[in-house]
């Protein structure tokens, strides 16, 4: 099955000309949908790594629930089906939620007590990636590498065919 046909099999596609998209004074996602009015929305990316532009989860706060009521307003399948303010508020927001460097470059990766270090160059600068399971190493598409490490936070080699050869060999000896 493919992106598509799972998201639309299980949430409702949100026509992008009924919604807008802002900011209210405490710097929350509020959207507005055919007159509705949804206070502090949550955005999420249905595929962070494969789709950042396509399939945005919208969904309502809990706290602002009737007890029937679902949690999902929707998915946006285009981002840039949007109106402009919308986009731009929607991607600044995603931006900050996803925010994952991409590494350009494995200098070295040293095995300690509790895992390994890997020292890199991202896209962020360089950097030293503390990772205590090699489990936490997934390949999400064939050469598509995404990493978390021991605080939980993410890095990606988005084509490990593109890395120079040190830096490939040290990740498939590691990987």
């Amino acid at each position: 099955m493919s992106e598509s046909e799972l998201v639309k099999e299980y949430l409702p596609l949100l026509d992008p000309e009924e919604i807008k998209i802002r900011k209210n004074e405490y710097n929350k996602l509020v959207v507005t949908r055919n007159g509705d009015k949804y206070n502090n929305v949550k955005a999420l990316r249905a595929f962070p790594f494969s789709a950042k532009e396509k399939y945005i989860l919208l969904k309502k706060d809990k706290e602002q629930l009737d007890e029937d009521e679902k949690e999902e307003l929707g998915i946006i399948e285009q981002l840039s089906a949007l109106e402009e303010e919308s986009r731009r508020i929607l991607r600044e927001e995603l931006g900050k939620k996803y925010y994952i460097p991409q590494i350009k470059k494995v200098i070295d990766i040293i095995k300690r007590d509790r895992g390994t270090v890997w020292y890199v160059k991202t896209d962020k600068g360089s950097m030293s990636i503390e990772m205590t399971r090699r489990s936490e190493t997934s390949f999400t598409s064939p050469n598509h590498l995404v990493l978390k490490d021991a605080e939980g936070n993410k890095y990606e080699v988005p084509d490990c065919r593109k890395l120079d050869e040190k830096s490939f060999k040290l990740i498939e000896r590691e990987v």
